[in-house]
């Protein structure tokens, strides 16, 4: 058994799972009540009510054509696996993967998949396997002999019929074999590349083409049981969506996001526990739809654990404020959910709506809402009157100074379009001392201040 992922330690487990009230419904009634499309969002509202119309079409399944449904889906898979055992590729596949667990460069749970394999080390496994690795090239030595005498033709009918009949008892043996071994699905994935490179490469041999087609034939049975089985069960992803809207997320994508989680539960759904698949599959498309809800609503991603907290806050809120006629405080709803105050504190707002600013104003508006919105940078109509007549009144003043000295005060206050320049640097482009030049500045300051009486309406009080 593999190790467990992040998501499989989270699922309840089947032999615990009772059916939620929203599950039951749908299980009871024969035909679950689907929203109507006036009850849609506006936007999409054609594609939500299309896609409603092709749900409708798929019948729901009763407990005993669930099982026989299940039942086909376990048999493709025994045919696929059977294709993949039988192909001439397969023992190769096995003993190349055995080589690199003997070397150490694979480890032997990436070749069996065992019942006991979690509690088991990895010498108790590595024998049992050796030997059946050893059986197998017996028998595949067997089987190869069996089939040249086959192919010879000789005998009388009854030898013709005993060579049969052993080939046929090799082959069992041959098959409980590998089914023994329980080879996980990354082996599996490997047989079927290698038995599609060697047809690739001997595209003539009957053995290879016999694999594949058998393989294929067996993948697209399964596929078809699969499909016909999400189908039935598509009408429980649209009656939980409809506890998860108006959360910021559309509810085409909601429903998107409830099937991939049904996709999920489907794979890991065990039928041999007796229950329905919606029973399991309610707990993995809520998950799903969560998820999506806490990566797509807003900007900045919430892990899950807050939006459940946040969403416990708010119904606790709502119940607190009914009860005690007022909004409730941090200390009293973190008393009424066993809840840290702190938690509860970081969980009432984890991150605030954030709204685009290219969003239109209305259906029928082209403008924007960054249309309304001020530049804090740009002048208004005023300032930039005030700065055209102080420009004016500035280069006025400055034509009643000496050449050298407008030109110095130009440079050393940026009045010539370009930045200000220190004294050094004046001095170096007038051939004059820094010296000088701060000589010249402090002579035309004193005149701006005697002769240009007009600037002085421009000085704040």
């Amino acid at each position: 058994m593999r190790a467990r992922g992040a998501d499989e330690r989270e699922a309840p487990t089947e032999r615990r799972l009772t059916l939620s009230p929203d599950a039951e419904a749908w299980v009871a009634t024969e035909e679950p009540a689907m929203p109507s499309v006036e009850e849609t969002p506006p936007e999409g509202n054609t594609l939500v009510a299309r896609y409603f119309r092709e749900v409708r079409q798929y019948a729901l399944l009763s407990v005993g054509e669930e099982h026989a449904l299940w039942a086909q889906i376990e048999h493709c898979k025994v045919r696929g696996r059977r294709a993949l055992y039988m192909s001439p590729v397969a023992l190769a596949t096995l003993t190349q993967r055995g080589q690199q667990v003997a070397r150490g460069a694979l480890p032997l749970g990436q070749v069996v998949c065992t019942a006991d394999q979690a509690s088991a080390q990895q010498d108790t496994l590595q024998t049992p396997c050796a030997a059946a690795l050893d059986a197998l090239t017996i028998l595949h030595t067997a089987l190869q002999a069996l089939q040249t005498q086959r192919r010879a033709g000789s005998g009388s009918a009854l030898e013709r019929r005993a060579l049969r009949e052993a080939c046929a008892r090799h082959w069992h043996q041959w098959l409980a074999i590998w089914e023994t071994l329980g080879l996980p699905a990354s082996l599996q994935t490997a047989i079927q590349e290698a038995l599609d490179d060697a047809l690739h490469a001997q595209p003539a041999s009957p053995a290879l083409r016999a694999a594949s087609t058998a393989w294929s034939r067996a993948q697209r049975a399964l596929a078809g049981a699969k499909t016909r089985m999400l189908q039935a069960n598509l009408r429980l992803v649209i009656a939980v969506a409809q506890r998860y809207r108006h959360r910021g997320v559309p509810l085409l994508d909601l429903i998107q996001e409830g099937n991939i989680g049904l996709m999920r539960a489907l794979e890991k759904f065990e039928p041999q526990r007796g229950l329905k698949l919606s029973t399991y599959a309610h707990w993995w498309i809520r998950q799903a739809m969560r998820r999506g809800v806490g990566a797509q609503s807003v900007l900045i991603h919430i892990p899950e654990y807050l939006s459940l907290s946040a969403g416990a806050v708010a119904r606790s809120r709502r119940a607190l404020t009914v009860a005690l006629g007022h909004p409730p405080t941090a200390v009293e709803m973190a008393q009424h959910l066993a809840m840290p105050v702190e938690r509860v504190e970081r969980s009432v707002t984890p991150v605030s709506a954030s709204v685009s600013l290219d969003q239109p104003l209305a259906a029928e508006d082209n403008r924007t809402l960054n249309a309304l919105l001020a530049d804090p940078h740009a002048s208004t109509s005023y300032e930039a009157l005030v700065q055209q007549d102080l420009t004016t009144h500035l280069h006025r003043a400055l034509d009643d100074l000496a050449p050298r000295e407008a030109e110095v005060m130009r440079r050393r206050f940026g009045l010539h379009g370009k930045p200000s320049e220190p004294l050094r640097q004046i001095g170096a482009a007038l051939h004059l001392s820094h010296e000088r030049v701060r000589q010249i500045e402090a002579v035309a300051l004193a005149k701006l201040r005697h002769q240009s009486a007009p600037l002085g309406v421009f000085l704040e009080p």
